[in-house]
């Protein structure tokens, strides 16, 4: 259960293309951000609810790799989004933190989308592959 994720991203290296690129892009400045960040609970939160996603992650994609149905792991990030939004709202804009609330913020809203559309198409009946 716990190496699911390891070999998930290397599939997804292996394969190349846009998740490749979109992986790192999504989850390399939130994991330096958590690590700064860890004593708030912005911080914390992203941290635990990153790792539950990944973990989740990487078990859909055990049983059905490069499935639609791996979207289903960032529903954790639906109550996180608004709390993040709030303590962005409460912080310094331009301070490195209010910046890196921003920045986790708006990938996840992104991410979010684009796991609608995926999960759209998979009971839409389209192929079921990434």
């Amino acid at each position: 259960m716990l190496l699911a994720p390891i070999h998930m991203i290397r599939d997804i290296r292996a394969r190349g293309g846009f998740l490749a690129v979109w992986g790192p892009v999504l989850n390399f400045p939130q994991i330096i951000g958590r690590l700064i960040f860890i004593t708030t609970l912005a911080g914390a939160l992203v941290l635990i609810l990153n790792l539950a996603t990944l973990l989740i992650a990487g078990n859909i994609h055990k049983r059905a790799p490069f499935s639609r149905l791996t979207s289903l792991c960032h529903v954790l990030w639906l109550p996180l989004v608004p709390y993040l939004i709030t303590v962005w709202n409460a912080a310094d804009k331009i301070s490195f933190f209010g910046l890196w609330l921003a920045f986790v913020t708006a990938t996840m809203i992104l991410c979010l989308r684009l796991d609608g559309v995926n999960l759209w198409k998979y009971y839409k009946g389209a192929s079921t592959e990434l």
